[in-house]
């Protein structure tokens, strides 16, 4: 894994797995840079304009036009794999930055979580306003709840002060949100996108500096939403991952993102 520069995620699906939104076939061999700022956004809007008070380029509030993802072929993060986790078992160590020690550990050159809520796992070094993250589920024992994808975080080890793309349920659904912590308080920002997530998938969440934050699986675009209200909407940050409420381990590899 340390020798990868950019993602090769293959995964086996079928036409009728893709009904379901997040499954489908991709390979990222050979692509580099995608998609890249403005290019992105166009991309993003032309396959789902019409969120409410969407502006031209920027695939409206809520990004409810990116439903489905069905514009912009399929991408490959800009940036390089921060983490691959081949080292020994134990302690990530820095610069990652945990709520509570234990939470996450190295075992068999993956990421571990343990117990159902082990809050998030925070790269320590400040990305600028444009940045990406990803992480690659290699497997989840259990139902899955809630795995995020943190943005703009701005330095305490958590999922508040900082902007999230959130893979979670609502009301027994699977979905894609986007939301925003601010001293304990939550805003959900736009629509949510049904998007369910199985083993291997790649997930990947992205932000702009004019506030808009993008959600793929596997390269594939699913939305676009516009967090410029957060306070910390349109800065820059740390970012890092999330789980809660899964009863049993996740094991991730591959972290990777920064500033593009």
């Amino acid at each position: 894994m340390a020798s990868k520069n950019l993602l090769a995620f293959v995964l086996a699906a079928s036409g009728a797995l893709l009904a379901p939104a997040c499954y489908l076939t991709s390979s990222f061999d050979g692509l580099t840079g995608a998609p890249g700022g403005e290019a992105a956004s166009t991309s993003s809007a032309s396959s789902g304009m019409g969120g409410a008070g969407g502006t031209s380029g920027e695939g409206g509030v809520g990004g409810t036009g990116g439903v489905g993802g069905t514009g912009g072929g399929v991408h490959a993060p800009a940036t390089g794999i921060l983490d691959d986790f081949d080292r020994a078992d134990g302690d990530p160590g820095p610069p990652w930055k945990l709520m509570s020690s234990g939470t996450y550990t190295i075992y068999g050159e993956r990421l571990l979580t343990h117990g159902d809520n082990p809050d998030a796992a925070i790269w320590d070094q400040v990305f600028g306003a444009r940045q990406e993250a990803y992480v690659t589920i290699e497997s989840m024992d259990g139902t899955e709840t809630e795995i995020e994808l943190v943005l703009r975080n701005q330095g305490h080890p958590s999922e508040c002060e900082s902007v999230v793309v959130s893979w979670n349920r609502f009301d027994g659904e699977p979905v894609i949100h986007v939301a925003y912590c601010v001293g304990g308080e939550w805003t959900m920002v736009g629509q949510k996108v049904p998007c369910a997530l199985v083993e291997g998938d790649t997930i990947w969440a992205r932000g702009y500096e004019d506030g808009r934050i993008e959600a793929y699986v596997n390269g594939k675009l699913f939305g676009t939403w516009d967090a410029s209200n957060a306070p910390m909407g349109t800065s820059g940050g740390r970012i890092g991952v999330f789980t809660y409420g899964i009863p049993d381990e996740v094991r991730f590899e591959d972290f990777g993102g920064g500033s593009f």
